[in-house]
């Protein structure tokens, strides 16, 4: 009982100091904090006892606002329940989010905030997805509550695009009242006390003791002022010389970094998803650009995104790219973006990222280290040759990886893209069955294997080492011909990923030359394996592109290789 009543004890002291030092949680209060004094108070959407409902395609969203929604508790038969959604007649219910989970950040043109809720129960959707929502908050002065749009993207992740007056922000305006009340008060108040007082006291005191005055006079003076005058001055001179000036990062992503220029324009990235870097401890993966916004992130959360990070199958914003700034080294470059103060993490510090480019003449570009500070701030130390004094950056650069293919017996299925990178297929090499597709214009069922033999194709021809082959409707799908072989294979790293390719020499009365099957895996952070298209082209010239998180480069430290 005693234990007891110290926890107790224990509670309200902590609970008193919590309130004595004015914390509040934004996601309990349902207003949260902006810019400077502003704020979006979004009070108004969460008194609202019953919450609110959506409809879209026979289906029922219920959620609330800072709080549960109690239809979804009841729905669910607990409390703590922010979203669910609910199918026909009450066929089934799912939790989409949990009061527990939620999240925050505002805009950055002022324009309204993004709420986000996680599930917690554990369950799962379509291809392992957890469910989730989230609310993209737009100020309209003129509408209370109004849902214009409910997405699905990724699967089971929900998104509604909502207009109301609560999501304005509100600026308080309570300086001109209090500016001219304290300098009446305190300007008559000491003047008229202090100033006659001492003049009587000591005056007709001191005059008696003619040797004190002139004694007391020379000796204070001159001690004083030379000790504090040359000691104070040096230690304060070079303090603001130790740190530099950051300048805005130019559009052109040319660099002034004395009177040398550095031109960055060849690590600006083409690509949809950008530079991509995996993070083992944090299990994360890094999208981001240099100087220009990456598509990948802009498209997902936000415009104007230089960099975001995707951790499990949620993706969060990180920076944007008007916030960035450099500092010329002696090695090369310092970048750095950050949220602009709009997007919060944790609630109460903006997100960062920095980048230090050092020079080294024999690297295109290659991240050595990578470290998380806190989930807020993210720092890349990267080499390459563009930082250099004298480098003359091509036209067109190649990236760090080979263009060339290379003659690989590919058995492991991990393939090296750079000193401290990789590109991990072997999950998909552990599909012992293969993979099939069909194609309607060729009337022709397809099987292939990665990294390894089919064994459809395998016992379809009778031959070993056969890795892709093909079966036409007009031989009843029982004649099959081999189109690729694992001893007759290669690869080459491409932009977004990697293509596999195998030839097969013989030929059959199918293929009278040499037939090649190339197989494309391009990085998605969001597909195990999705066949995105199929071409022939040629005459038994094949070509798949296929979506898939595996051909993403990893982090090479945490794995080793053969």
């Amino acid at each position: 009982m005693k234990s007891n009543n110290k926890v107790l004890i224990l509670s309200v002291l902590l609970f008193s100091i919590l309130i004595v030092y004015g914390y509040e949680d934004p996601l309990e209060t349902c207003i949260f904090p902006t810019e400077g004094d502003s704020y979006i108070d979004l009070t108004s959407l969460k008194e609202n006892i019953n919450g609110y409902s959506f409809t879209l395609n026979s289906l029922e969203y219920y959620f609330s606002f800072c709080g549960d929604s109690l239809i979804c508790n009841k729905e669910m038969g607990h409390s703590g329940i922010e979203a669910c959604q609910v199918g026909a007649h009450n066929a089934f219910s799912y939790e989409l989010g949990s009061t527990m989970t939620g999240d925050y950040s505002i805009n950055k043109n002022q324009d309204g905030m993004i709420l986000s809720y996680n599930s917690t129960n554990g369950e799962t959707c379509q291809d392992g997805y957890y469910r989730s929502n989230a609310f993209f908050l737009q100020c309209s002065q003129n509408q209370p509550f109004l849902v214009t749009s409910l997405t699905e993207n990724p699967p089971c992740h929900y998104n509604f695009v909502i207009q109301t007056s609560a999501a304005c922000q509100v600026t308080p305006t309570p300086s001109p009242t209090q500016t001219p009340t304290p300098s009446p008060t305190q300007t008559p108040t000491p003047s008229p006390t202090q100033t006659p007082t001492p003049t009587p006291t000591q005056t007709p005191t001191q005059t008696p003791t003619p040797t004190q005055t002139p004694t007391q006079t020379p000796t204070q003076t001159p001690t004083q002022t030379p000790t504090q005058t040359p000691t104070q001055t040096p230690t304060q001179t070079p303090t603001p010389t130790a740190s530099p000036i950051p300048s805005p990062i130019p559009q052109s992503c040319i660099f002034q970094s004395g009177a040398k220029s550095l031109d960055l324009t060849g690590l600006i990235s083409n690509n949809y998803y950008g530079h991509i870097y995996y993070d083992n401890n944090t299990d994360s993966e890094y999208y981001f650009n240099f100087c220009e916004t990456i598509k990948y992130c802009s498209d997902i959360v936000n415009s104007d995104i230089q960099s975001c990070q995707r951790k499990g199958f949620y993706e969060y914003e990180l920076a944007f790219v008007d916030s960035g700034v450099y500092i010329p080294t002696a090695n090369g470059l310092e970048l750095y973006y950050n949220s602009d103060q709009y997007l919060w993490c944790n609630g109460y510090s903006q997100r960062s990222v920095g980048y230090f480019i050092n020079c080294n003449p024999n690297v295109t570009f290659e991240i050595v280290d990578f470290v998380n500070d806190g989930n807020c701030s993210y720092l890349f130390t990267i080499e390459s040759q563009y930082v250099c004094d004298n480098y003359n950056p091509t036209p067109t650069p190649t990236p760090t990886i080979s263009p060339t293919p290379t003659p690989s017996p590919m058995e492991s299925c991990i393939f090296p893209v750079t000193s401290k990178s990789y590109i991990d297929l072997s999950p998909l090499k552990n599909n012992t069955n293969g993979f099939m597709y069909f194609s309607q214009n060729l009337n022709m069922q397809f099987y292939f294997g990665i990294c390894q033999p089919s064994t459809f194709c395998e016992d379809l021809t009778g031959q070993n080492g056969i890795e892709s082959c093909g079966a036409t409707d007009s031989s009843g799908f029982q004649e099959s011909y081999a189109f690729g072989s694992v001893d007759s294979s290669s690869y080459q790293f491409n932009p977004s990923g990697i293509s596999l390719y195998y030839n097969y020499n013989s030929s059959t009365s199918f293929c009278s030359q040499t037939s090649t099957v190339e197989i494309q895996l391009t990085c998605s952070a969001v597909s195990e394996f999705n066949i995105i298209s199929f071409q022939e082209t040629g005459t038994c010239q094949y070509f798949f592109l296929i979506q898939t998180f595996y051909a993403c480069a990893k982090q090479l430290s945490k794995i080793s290789i053969l």
